[in-house]
Protein backbone atom coordinates (compact mmCIF):
# COMPACT_ATOMS: atom_id res chain seq x y z
CA UNK A 1 0.00 0.00 0.00
CA UNK A 2 0.99 3.80 -0.01
CA UNK A 3 3.69 5.57 1.88
CA UNK A 4 1.68 9.08 3.13
CA UNK A 5 2.76 11.96 4.74
CA UNK A 6 -0.55 13.45 6.80
CA UNK A 7 0.47 17.18 7.50
CA UNK A 8 -1.25 20.25 9.66
CA UNK A 9 0.02 23.42 9.29
CA UNK A 10 -2.64 26.04 10.56
CA UNK A 11 -5.28 26.66 12.95
CA UNK A 12 -5.61 25.74 16.55
CA UNK A 13 -8.66 24.02 17.77
CA UNK A 14 -9.50 20.58 18.73
CA UNK A 15 -10.93 19.89 15.30
CA UNK A 16 -8.04 19.26 13.10
CA UNK A 17 -6.71 16.96 16.24
CA UNK A 18 -10.19 14.79 15.91
CA UNK A 19 -9.64 14.87 12.15
CA UNK A 20 -6.11 13.32 11.80
CA UNK A 21 -6.60 10.68 14.57
CA UNK A 22 -9.83 9.43 13.42
CA UNK A 23 -8.41 9.39 9.51
CA UNK A 24 -5.02 8.28 10.44
CA UNK A 25 -6.72 4.90 11.75
CA UNK A 26 -8.67 4.75 8.60
CA UNK A 27 -5.81 5.04 6.64
CA UNK A 28 -3.46 2.65 8.94
CA UNK A 29 -6.31 -0.11 8.86
CA UNK A 30 -6.54 0.03 5.08
CA UNK A 31 -2.68 -1.24 5.09
CA UNK A 32 -1.24 2.35 4.64
CA UNK A 33 2.11 3.75 5.88
CA UNK A 34 1.67 6.71 7.81
CA UNK A 35 3.37 9.68 8.55
CA UNK A 36 2.49 12.78 10.67
CA UNK A 37 4.03 16.30 10.61
CA UNK A 38 1.68 18.65 12.76
CA UNK A 39 1.49 21.32 14.12
CA UNK A 40 1.44 19.71 17.82
CA UNK A 41 3.33 16.58 18.12
CA UNK A 42 2.67 15.86 21.69
CA UNK A 43 -1.36 15.31 20.64
CA UNK A 44 -0.41 11.99 18.27
CA UNK A 45 2.91 10.16 19.68
CA UNK A 46 -0.22 7.45 20.99
CA UNK A 47 -2.02 6.52 18.26
CA UNK A 48 -1.59 2.64 17.17
CA UNK A 49 0.12 2.00 14.10
CA UNK A 50 1.47 5.53 13.00
CA UNK A 51 4.48 5.25 11.48
CA UNK A 52 6.35 8.41 12.47
CA UNK A 53 4.98 11.91 13.76
CA UNK A 54 7.36 14.81 13.01
CA UNK A 55 6.88 18.98 13.76
CA UNK A 56 5.71 20.10 11.04
CA UNK A 57 7.12 23.81 10.24
CA UNK A 58 5.65 26.80 12.29
CA UNK A 59 4.48 30.05 10.25
CA UNK A 60 5.35 33.62 11.71
CA UNK A 61 1.55 34.06 12.58
CA UNK A 62 1.35 31.43 15.16
CA UNK A 63 4.45 32.61 17.08
CA UNK A 64 4.01 34.32 20.46
CA UNK A 65 7.01 36.03 19.97
CA UNK A 66 8.64 37.63 16.85
CA UNK A 67 5.74 36.79 14.92
CA UNK A 68 3.55 38.63 12.48
CA UNK A 69 0.04 40.66 13.26
CA UNK A 70 -3.12 40.13 11.10
CA UNK A 71 -3.43 42.45 8.82
CA UNK A 72 -7.51 42.11 9.25
CA UNK A 73 -11.03 40.45 8.43
CA UNK A 74 -9.53 38.39 5.52
CA UNK A 75 -11.54 38.49 2.11
CA UNK A 76 -10.18 35.19 0.92
CA UNK A 77 -8.08 32.46 1.37
CA UNK A 78 -4.90 34.34 0.21
CA UNK A 79 -5.89 37.23 2.87
CA UNK A 80 -5.81 34.41 5.49
CA UNK A 81 -2.46 33.02 4.86
CA UNK A 82 -0.85 36.55 4.25
CA UNK A 83 -2.10 37.19 8.09
CA UNK A 84 -0.78 34.03 8.84
CA UNK A 85 2.55 35.18 7.70
CA UNK A 86 2.64 34.83 3.99
CA UNK A 87 4.32 38.31 3.25
CA UNK A 88 7.71 37.59 1.66
CA UNK A 89 9.49 35.79 -0.64
CA UNK A 90 11.66 34.72 1.84
CA UNK A 91 9.09 33.27 4.28
CA UNK A 92 7.91 31.12 1.50
CA UNK A 93 11.74 29.56 0.83
CA UNK A 94 11.90 28.85 4.78
CA UNK A 95 8.70 26.98 5.18
CA UNK A 96 8.88 24.99 1.85
CA UNK A 97 12.81 23.89 2.47
CA UNK A 98 11.66 22.90 6.06
CA UNK A 99 8.87 20.81 4.19
CA UNK A 100 11.30 19.48 1.79
CA UNK A 101 13.81 18.40 4.52
CA UNK A 102 10.76 15.97 5.75
CA UNK A 103 9.44 14.75 2.06
CA UNK A 104 12.88 13.92 1.35
CA UNK A 105 13.52 11.73 4.54
CA UNK A 106 9.73 9.76 4.71
CA UNK A 107 9.66 9.81 0.53
CA UNK A 108 5.76 9.80 0.27
CA UNK A 109 3.67 8.49 -2.47
CA UNK A 110 1.02 11.38 -1.52
CA UNK A 111 0.50 13.49 0.81
CA UNK A 112 -2.55 14.40 2.83
CA UNK A 113 -2.90 18.79 4.26
CA UNK A 114 -5.62 19.47 7.08
CA UNK A 115 -4.87 23.59 6.42
CA UNK A 116 -1.52 23.22 4.99
CA UNK A 117 -0.89 25.48 2.66
CA UNK A 118 2.89 25.30 3.02
CA UNK A 119 3.02 21.21 2.33
CA UNK A 120 0.97 21.58 -0.72
CA UNK A 121 3.57 24.42 -2.10
CA UNK A 122 6.91 21.96 -1.08
CA UNK A 123 4.96 18.58 -2.75
CA UNK A 124 3.45 20.71 -5.90
CA UNK A 125 4.19 18.42 -9.22
CA UNK A 126 5.89 16.28 -7.65
CA UNK A 127 2.69 13.40 -6.35
CA UNK A 128 -0.77 13.62 -5.65
CA UNK A 129 -1.71 16.15 -3.07
CA UNK A 130 -5.23 15.92 -0.98
CA UNK A 131 -6.09 18.47 1.24
CA UNK A 132 -8.51 17.74 4.04
CA UNK A 133 -10.93 20.16 6.71
CA UNK A 134 -13.68 22.10 7.12
CA UNK A 135 -15.19 24.11 4.14
CA UNK A 136 -13.45 27.21 5.45
CA UNK A 137 -10.17 25.33 5.46
CA UNK A 138 -10.43 23.60 2.36
CA UNK A 139 -11.23 26.20 -0.74
CA UNK A 140 -12.03 25.32 -3.96
CA UNK A 141 -8.51 24.42 -6.08
CA UNK A 142 -10.14 24.49 -9.83
CA UNK A 143 -10.17 28.10 -10.35
CA UNK A 144 -8.05 30.74 -11.27
CA UNK A 145 -8.29 32.50 -7.53
CA UNK A 146 -9.98 32.23 -5.01
CA UNK A 147 -13.06 33.17 -4.27
CA UNK A 148 -13.93 36.15 -2.44
CA UNK A 149 -15.41 35.15 1.17
CA UNK A 150 -19.07 35.92 2.16
CA UNK A 151 -18.64 39.82 3.55
CA UNK A 152 -18.73 39.58 7.15
CA UNK A 153 -21.47 41.83 8.79
CA UNK A 154 -20.04 42.00 12.32
CA UNK A 155 -17.65 44.36 11.17
CA UNK A 156 -17.89 47.48 8.82
CA UNK A 157 -13.97 47.88 8.26
CA UNK A 158 -10.98 45.78 7.15
CA UNK A 159 -8.36 46.18 4.41
CA UNK A 160 -9.21 45.90 0.85
CA UNK A 161 -8.95 42.17 -0.56
CA UNK A 162 -5.48 41.14 -1.87
CA UNK A 163 -5.00 40.85 -5.52
CA UNK A 164 -3.83 37.07 -5.38
CA UNK A 165 -2.74 37.47 -9.18
CA UNK A 166 -0.01 39.69 -8.61
CA UNK A 167 0.48 39.18 -4.69
CA UNK A 168 0.68 36.07 -3.68
CA UNK A 169 1.76 34.33 -6.65
CA UNK A 170 4.45 36.97 -7.09
CA UNK A 171 5.80 35.90 -3.77
CA UNK A 172 5.84 32.34 -4.45
CA UNK A 173 7.22 32.64 -8.15
CA UNK A 174 10.29 34.63 -6.30
CA UNK A 175 11.00 31.90 -4.16
CA UNK A 176 10.44 29.09 -6.39
CA UNK A 177 13.07 31.13 -8.65
CA UNK A 178 15.51 31.76 -5.70
CA UNK A 179 15.25 27.46 -5.25
CA UNK A 180 16.48 26.89 -8.70
CA UNK A 181 12.68 25.29 -9.65
CA UNK A 182 10.61 27.81 -11.20
CA UNK A 183 6.85 27.20 -10.63
CA UNK A 184 3.86 28.73 -12.37
CA UNK A 185 -0.05 28.25 -12.47
CA UNK A 186 -2.94 29.65 -10.76
CA UNK A 187 -3.12 30.24 -7.16
CA UNK A 188 -5.19 27.59 -5.66
CA UNK A 189 -3.93 24.29 -7.08
CA UNK A 190 -0.69 25.38 -5.64
CA UNK A 191 -1.87 26.61 -2.61
CA UNK A 192 -4.54 24.01 -2.39
CA UNK A 193 -3.95 20.89 -3.64
CA UNK A 194 -4.88 19.02 -6.78
CA UNK A 195 -7.68 17.20 -4.24
CA UNK A 196 -10.00 19.43 -2.53
CA UNK A 197 -11.63 17.21 0.04
CA UNK A 198 -14.53 19.69 2.26
CA UNK A 199 -16.19 17.91 5.09
CA UNK A 200 -18.94 20.54 6.52
CA UNK A 201 -22.71 20.49 6.14
CA UNK A 202 -23.17 22.52 3.00
CA UNK A 203 -25.24 25.80 4.48
CA UNK A 204 -22.49 25.90 6.82
CA UNK A 205 -19.44 26.15 3.72
CA UNK A 206 -18.28 29.58 2.71
CA UNK A 207 -17.76 28.27 -0.57
CA UNK A 208 -20.53 26.09 -1.10
CA UNK A 209 -21.35 28.67 -4.47
CA UNK A 210 -17.98 27.16 -5.90
CA UNK A 211 -17.89 23.69 -4.98
CA UNK A 212 -17.68 21.17 -8.71
CA UNK A 213 -19.14 18.74 -6.26
CA UNK A 214 -21.37 18.01 -2.43
CA UNK A 215 -18.83 18.01 0.53
CA UNK A 216 -18.15 15.54 2.73
CA UNK A 217 -20.39 14.56 5.92
CA UNK A 218 -18.50 16.70 8.59
CA UNK A 219 -16.21 14.91 10.75
CA UNK A 220 -17.22 14.27 14.25
CA UNK A 221 -14.85 13.31 16.89
CA UNK A 222 -17.48 10.40 18.70
CA UNK A 223 -19.51 9.90 15.31
CA UNK A 224 -22.82 10.05 14.76
CA UNK A 225 -24.17 11.27 18.13
CA UNK A 226 -27.06 9.29 19.43
CA UNK A 227 -30.85 11.17 18.71
CA UNK A 228 -32.41 12.06 21.91
CA UNK A 229 -36.01 13.61 20.85
CA UNK A 230 -37.05 15.16 24.17
CA UNK A 231 -35.36 16.43 27.10
CA UNK A 232 -36.01 18.58 30.15
CA UNK A 233 -35.31 22.70 29.14
CA UNK A 234 -31.70 23.61 30.14
CA UNK A 235 -28.16 24.68 28.53
CA UNK A 236 -24.94 22.73 27.99
CA UNK A 237 -21.76 25.02 27.72
CA UNK A 238 -18.82 24.45 25.91
CA UNK A 239 -16.57 27.25 25.86
CA UNK A 240 -12.49 27.13 26.12
CA UNK A 241 -10.67 29.07 28.00
CA UNK A 242 -9.38 31.17 24.98
CA UNK A 243 -13.36 32.22 23.76
CA UNK A 244 -14.59 32.59 27.53
CA UNK A 245 -15.24 36.32 27.87
CA UNK A 246 -16.77 38.17 30.58
CA UNK A 247 -19.92 38.78 29.60
CA UNK A 248 -20.61 35.41 28.64
CA UNK A 249 -19.90 34.66 31.85
CA UNK A 250 -22.18 37.02 33.33
CA UNK A 251 -25.12 35.75 30.80
CA UNK A 252 -24.21 31.83 32.04
CA UNK A 253 -24.87 33.07 35.31
CA UNK A 254 -27.73 34.72 34.95
CA UNK A 255 -28.89 31.38 32.38
CA UNK A 256 -28.91 29.37 35.36
CA UNK A 257 -31.14 31.29 37.93
CA UNK A 258 -33.71 30.61 35.42
CA UNK A 259 -33.05 26.95 34.41
CA UNK A 260 -30.14 24.14 35.00
CA UNK A 261 -26.96 24.62 33.22
CA UNK A 262 -24.00 22.12 32.66
CA UNK A 263 -21.06 23.02 31.67
CA UNK A 264 -17.58 22.19 30.29
CA UNK A 265 -14.91 24.94 30.33
CA UNK A 266 -11.31 23.43 29.84
CA UNK A 267 -8.61 25.95 31.21
CA UNK A 268 -11.02 28.41 32.52
CA UNK A 269 -9.20 29.53 36.25
CA UNK A 270 -10.39 28.91 38.97
CA UNK A 271 -11.89 31.76 40.38
CA UNK A 272 -14.13 32.22 36.84
CA UNK A 273 -14.87 28.19 37.60
CA UNK A 274 -16.20 29.28 41.67
CA UNK A 275 -17.90 32.07 39.74
CA UNK A 276 -20.16 29.91 37.46
CA UNK A 277 -20.36 27.05 40.41
CA UNK A 278 -21.66 29.41 42.87
CA UNK A 279 -24.50 30.59 40.33
CA UNK A 280 -25.79 27.30 40.47
CA UNK A 281 -23.96 25.89 36.94
CA UNK A 282 -23.08 22.01 37.27
CA UNK A 283 -19.40 22.08 35.97
CA UNK A 284 -18.00 18.98 34.48
CA UNK A 285 -14.21 18.30 34.96
CA UNK A 286 -14.10 16.03 31.64
CA UNK A 287 -15.92 16.43 28.10
CA UNK A 288 -18.95 14.76 28.26
CA UNK A 289 -20.11 12.66 25.17
CA UNK A 290 -23.76 13.86 23.47
CA UNK A 291 -25.66 11.56 25.00
CA UNK A 292 -25.06 12.56 28.30
CA UNK A 293 -25.15 16.37 26.99
CA UNK A 294 -29.02 15.93 24.97
CA UNK A 295 -30.17 13.94 28.03
CA UNK A 296 -29.94 17.31 30.32
CA UNK A 297 -30.32 19.83 27.55
CA UNK A 298 -32.32 21.27 24.96
CA UNK A 299 -29.96 23.60 23.51
CA UNK A 300 -25.96 23.96 23.38
CA UNK A 301 -23.89 27.30 23.50
CA UNK A 302 -20.24 26.76 22.15
CA UNK A 303 -17.53 28.64 20.37
CA UNK A 304 -19.17 27.63 17.27
CA UNK A 305 -16.29 25.39 16.50
CA UNK A 306 -17.13 23.09 13.87
CA UNK A 307 -17.69 19.71 15.66
CA UNK A 308 -19.30 20.86 18.18
CA UNK A 309 -21.75 23.24 15.76
CA UNK A 310 -22.49 19.75 13.68
CA UNK A 311 -22.38 17.22 16.66
CA UNK A 312 -25.47 19.57 18.25
CA UNK A 313 -27.17 19.88 14.68
CA UNK A 314 -27.16 16.18 14.54
CA UNK A 315 -28.03 15.60 18.43
CA UNK A 316 -31.74 17.38 17.79
CA UNK A 317 -30.62 19.84 20.36
CA UNK A 318 -30.72 24.16 19.79
CA UNK A 319 -27.72 25.98 18.98
CA UNK A 320 -26.09 29.21 20.23
CA UNK A 321 -22.34 30.33 19.60
CA UNK A 322 -20.02 32.58 21.06
CA UNK A 323 -17.47 33.13 18.07
CA UNK A 324 -13.98 33.78 18.51
CA UNK A 325 -12.18 33.38 15.51
CA UNK A 326 -12.58 33.98 12.29
CA UNK A 327 -13.70 30.78 10.73
CA UNK A 328 -15.77 30.52 13.96
CA UNK A 329 -17.52 34.20 13.20
CA UNK A 330 -18.08 33.04 9.77
CA UNK A 331 -20.02 29.73 10.92
CA UNK A 332 -21.72 32.09 13.05
CA UNK A 333 -23.14 34.53 10.24
CA UNK A 334 -24.07 31.39 7.99
CA UNK A 335 -26.22 29.46 11.26
CA UNK A 336 -28.17 32.97 11.33
CA UNK A 337 -28.29 33.26 7.90
CA UNK A 338 -29.76 29.94 7.12
CA UNK A 339 -31.88 30.19 10.52
CA UNK A 340 -29.90 27.13 12.35
CA UNK A 341 -28.85 28.47 14.91
CA UNK A 342 -28.57 31.59 17.33
CA UNK A 343 -24.80 34.07 17.34
CA UNK A 344 -24.87 36.03 19.91
CA UNK A 345 -22.64 38.39 17.80
CA UNK A 346 -25.27 39.34 16.11
CA UNK A 347 -27.80 39.79 19.42
CA UNK A 348 -27.50 42.90 20.90
CA UNK A 349 -25.65 42.83 24.52
CA UNK A 350 -29.73 43.71 26.15
CA UNK A 351 -31.43 41.04 24.03
CA UNK A 352 -28.93 37.67 24.78
CA UNK A 353 -30.38 36.40 27.69
CA UNK A 354 -34.20 36.52 26.46
CA UNK A 355 -32.37 34.80 23.19
CA UNK A 356 -30.87 32.70 24.78
CA UNK A 357 -34.06 31.44 27.02
CA UNK A 358 -36.27 31.14 24.05
CA UNK A 359 -34.25 28.67 22.11
CA UNK A 360 -33.57 26.92 25.87
CA UNK A 361 -37.41 27.01 25.93
CA UNK A 362 -38.16 26.08 22.18
CA UNK A 363 -38.38 22.38 20.90
CA UNK A 364 -35.74 21.31 18.42
CA UNK A 365 -36.59 21.28 15.29
CA UNK A 366 -36.79 17.32 14.23
CA UNK A 367 -37.31 17.54 10.97
CA UNK A 368 -34.33 19.00 9.90
CA UNK A 369 -32.41 16.88 12.63
CA UNK A 370 -33.58 13.88 10.72
CA UNK A 371 -32.56 15.57 7.26
CA UNK A 372 -29.31 15.69 8.20
CA UNK A 373 -28.82 12.85 9.71
CA UNK A 374 -30.15 10.75 6.80
CA UNK A 375 -27.30 12.36 4.67
CA UNK A 376 -24.77 12.22 6.90
CA UNK A 377 -21.85 9.52 6.61
CA UNK A 378 -18.32 8.79 8.15
CA UNK A 379 -15.90 10.97 5.65
CA UNK A 380 -12.78 8.83 6.47
CA UNK A 381 -13.56 5.79 4.38
CA UNK A 382 -14.28 7.98 1.73
CA UNK A 383 -10.75 10.40 2.06
CA UNK A 384 -9.37 6.54 2.72
CA UNK A 385 -10.73 5.14 -0.72
CA UNK A 386 -10.01 8.25 -3.06
CA UNK A 387 -6.31 8.24 -2.00
CA UNK A 388 -6.02 4.48 -2.35
CA UNK A 389 -7.60 5.05 -5.80
CA UNK A 390 -5.04 7.84 -6.39
CA UNK A 391 -1.99 6.08 -5.37
CA UNK A 392 -2.31 2.47 -7.17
Amino acid sequence: MANLVLGWELGGNSGHVHRIIALSKALVAAGHRVHLAVQRPSAFYNIVGVSSVWQAPIWPGLLKFGGVAPLGPPASYGDLLVNLGLRSASEVVGIVRAWDAILTALRPDAVIGDFAPGLMLASAGRMPRFTIGTGFTVPPVHLDLFPTLPRPDWTTTGHAPLVEAEVISTLIAAAFDRMGRPISGPVPPLLGGDHALPAVFAPLDPYADHRESAPLSPFLADGLPDLIPSAPAGLFVYLPASDLRAEQIDLICRVAQTCPVTGYLPGAPNEVLHCLSTAGVRLSPKPLSWHEIASTCTAALCNGGMGTVSAALLANRNLIVAPGGIEQRHTAQALRSHDLGLSLLHTAPEAQLDAVLDQISQSPDIARTMSLRSGFSDPCPVIEQAVTATCH
